[in-house]
């Protein structure tokens, strides 16, 4: 009677260590939007987190709604950073409160010259944004527009002079001018907005969220995290 229970115990460790070794060895999926630093920063650190917890990631790049759209309908596992304004809009996005870095969203032009005041500022210009770029769509809205797919198409309209100027961070702006070789291209200040972003994981992982938010909190305080941006010569702000 005792060798049977014992047995049965046995096999029940077992098969409880092998289930744990497949979900340490799974691997999750991400949405993201076009590449740039700030995204590449964005995943090395993700990456890391997750490398740290035994699990893979592996990251799906998408125009920017289309990211949304898949990491909010469970298409894929999450979001690898977004700002902290979706969160309301998409509920079934559970936001990682550790902020991965802080982004600098401003206004570049080529021809125009003025202090930013707020979003009111940009009224009686024509505005270029991204879709997808929610802090964009709400700023902008009564506002004349136009919005496009990528990053560089608006720029491409921008020293065409077909719009005054585009919205997007700052560093995806002046990795777009230095990769291009635009000359005349400038931006105004102060930004529009600076904001921290964050990692979100859909709802169906919401398993992960305690272990993943206690594993960001130590990179945090070791300084995981800013050596890692500091790896890309960039600044914290973005």
């Amino acid at each position: 009677m005792w060798c049977m229970k014992w047995v049965i115990i046995s096999s029940f460790v077992v098969s409880s260590l092998l289930s744990g070794s497949v979900a340490a060895q799974k691997t999750l999926i991400l949405s993201t939007m076009e590449a740039y630093p700030g995204v590449f920063i964005a995943e090395n650190i993700v990456r890391e987190a997750y490398s740290r917890l035994g699990i893979s990631i592996e990251v799906r790049r998408f125009q920017s709604a289309k990211a949304l759209l898949a990491s909010s309908t469970g298409e894929v596992d999450g979001e690898l950073v977004r700002l902290n304004l979706i969160g309301d809009q998409y509920p079934n996005l559970i936001q990682i409160p550790v902020a991965l870095a802080s982004i600098d969203s401003v206004a570049f032009t080529k021809e125009w010259e003025f202090d930013i005041e707020g979003w009111e500022s940009l009224e009686g210009y024509h505005v270029g944004i991204m879709r997808g770029a929610v802090y964009a769509e709400l700023g902008t809205r009564g506002i004349k527009r136009t919005i496009y797919e990528a990053s560089e198409q608006g720029f491409i309209d921008l020293t065409a002079g077909r719009i005054d100027l585009f919205i997007t961070t700052r560093v995806n702006g002046m990795n777009i001018i230095k990769k291009k070789g635009y000359q005349d291209l400038k931006v105004l200040e102060p930004p529009l907005i600076s904001m921290p972003v964050y990692h979100y994981l859909h709802v169906k992982n919401q398993h992960l969220v305690p272990d993943l938010t206690e594993m960001l909190f130590n990179m945090e305080n070791e300084g995981a995290i800013k050596k890692i941006i500091g790896d890309f010569n960039l600044n914290p702000k973005m």
